[in-house]
């Protein structure tokens, strides 16, 4: 009889969710099938009663494993781990993923967690699943943490593997057209043609887990994989959720020659590096058309030299403009995005930042950016900044759960600073160089709010160019008019359910 193995995945915020497929589960599935388990995935962000489904199937379970990220992926991971004790106190509760494999202490002693997986996955855990199942010994089986009698035993890391040893993503373990109705654009979906990243970003995790070493599946394997997800599923859009696509060109060539070759016909979208489009060459962009690119997404972090020199991005501010000209030069769509509110930044450095994103404005007028506000992760070189700074370091896994963006004391960035910046990234912006998607909505909504924005254009064209914004009486205007439209709707609802 087989024995069975669950993976659950945590919502990972209250908040904001984006419905993108488990591949870090899918990944550590694969090699558990091909060995002759059962592997049930249960992702809490698309099964409308995870609970039930996990504890239904806590019998012939031979343990549990749980896909931990910092913040609140910790909480709802502790959540289900809590119920599953409770009906199985003898199950082993195995967790993964970036925080555990990081904070790995403070992982394992929490009295939940049974063993921790660190780095790579799928042998890993392929190699903890055949020890539990045949009662072998856990000091045999590296790149894990375990408890013995209590106490933590820490065995050695396992080597990096290439991850063209490992076999294609098992995709039917979940229900695809879940995540396809909820994906952003219609029947997109995420994935994975590498790992890891030779750069050293000092904001960014990944050197923690891969030492800046980079692992590529094959073209013909990357193309065998979206071939499967066109036919079996009807895929009509792949994101590439690689952390660099283009640290290979000769590799994303290949790739691309491979899908026009066999005329798969779908569009798709990758991370590159701004200053990596220096070294496209007329080749690569009539490959990126033909196979059927759409857009590339680039982390452009800021827009003062002096943080992008702070963070090691490798970039100059000017490589972010280039990189726009080539990409919209060849009918390509930009996206980008952009950090504040990092260890040391000032005003000025923020509204260098500001100023880079109306500079791309002009040079592409839909240009979509993504604004994040510094989070300081475990394990990477600004998180030791950020302690020096006055960040106060979680001691329990508890604690890390409540370490998001939103909930983060940061001893540098008080509220004004926030408040301003979010006043700028949420009204000025967008009233001084609006996308055509917010003139169209604002046009449908209320006519005279969209010729209001008009009238107040220029004004928030000159605040922006001359970083000027004393007497914000266009905001206290749009704060007012929100406040009585808002108030107007609570009439007319009370009115239609007769409370009148």
């Amino acid at each position: 009889m087989k024995k069975r193995i669950i993976l659950f995945y945590p919502a990972i915020s209250p908040l904001y969710e984006e419905h993108r497929v488990p591949l870090s589960l899918l990944s550590l599935a694969g090699p558990l099938l091909e060995d002759g388990y059962e592997v049930e995935i249960i992702d809490s962000r698309v099964c409308s009663d995870f609970k039930t489904a996990v504890l239904n199937k806590l019998d012939d379970t031979l343990c549990v494993g749980i896909s931990m990220f910092t913040g609140d992926q910790i909480r709802y991971g502790l959540e289900m781990a809590r119920m599953i004790k409770d009906a199985r106190p003898d199950l082993p509760i195995v967790v993964g993923g970036w925080h555990p494999s990081i904070e790995s202490y403070t992982t394992i002693e929490h009295p939940l967690v049974d063993i921790v997986v660190r780095g790579q996955g799928e042998r890993t855990f392929l190699e903890l699943v055949r020890s539990l199942d045949k009662g072998g010994v856990l000091a045999e089986v590296e790149g894990i943490i375990y408890k013995e009698n209590g106490i933590a035993k820490e065995n050695p890391l396992r080597p990096l593997e290439d991850i063209n040893n490992f076999p294609p993503l098992p995709f039917h373990l979940v229900d695809m057209e879940k995540y396809l109705s909820l994906a952003k654009f219609p029947r997109e979906t995420m994935y994975l043609s590498s790992r890891g990243c030779p750069f050293h970003c000092a904001f960014c995790s990944i050197t923690a887990i891969y030492k800046r070493k980079w692992l590529a599946l094959r073209p013909e394997k990357v193309v065998a994989d979206i071939e499967r997800l066109v036919n079996v599923y009807n895929v009509r859009r792949i994101n590439f959720f690689d952390d660099c696509f283009s640290i290979d060109l000769a590799r994303v060539k290949e790739i691309c020659r491979l899908i026009i070759a066999k005329k798969i016909g779908i569009e798709w979208s990758a991370q590159v590096r701004a200053a990596d489009t220096r070294r496209f060459d007329a080749e690569i962009w009539r490959l990126f058309k033909e196979s059927g690119c759409v857009g590339l997404l680039m982390g452009l972090e800021s827009g003062s030299q002096r943080m992008l020199d702070l963070i090691v991005k490798e970039e100059k501010v000017e490589d972010a403009v280039n990189a726009y000209k080539e990409i919209t030069g060849h009918g390509l769509v930009p996206w980008s995005a952009f950090i504040f509110g990092l260890p040391g930044e000032t005003w000025e450095d923020a509204m260098e930042t500001i100023k880079l994103a109306v500079t791309l404005r002009g040079i592409y007028p839909e240009a979509a950016f993504s604004f994040f506000f510094y989070t300081p992760y475990p394990g990477t070189p600004l998180f030791e900044m950020a302690l020096q700074c006055g960040l106060v370091k979680p001691k329990t896994l508890e604690e890390w759960a409540n370490f998001t963006g939103t909930r983060i004391n940061i001893p540098w960035v008080d509220a004004k600073y926030t408040d301003r910046l979010k006043r700028i990234l949420r009204f000025y912006l967008p009233l001084a160089y609006p996308v055509s998607e917010l003139r169209e909505k604002l046009g449908r909504f209320n006519p005279l709010l969209m010729a209001g924005f008009n009238m107040l254009r220029p004004l928030a064209r000159f605040r922006l160019g001359n970083n000027f914004f004393r007497l914000p009486v266009e905001w206290w205007l749009y704060k007012g008019f929100i406040k009585i439209w808002a108030q107007r709707g609570k009439f007319f609802t009370k009115r239609l359910s007769g409370e009148f």
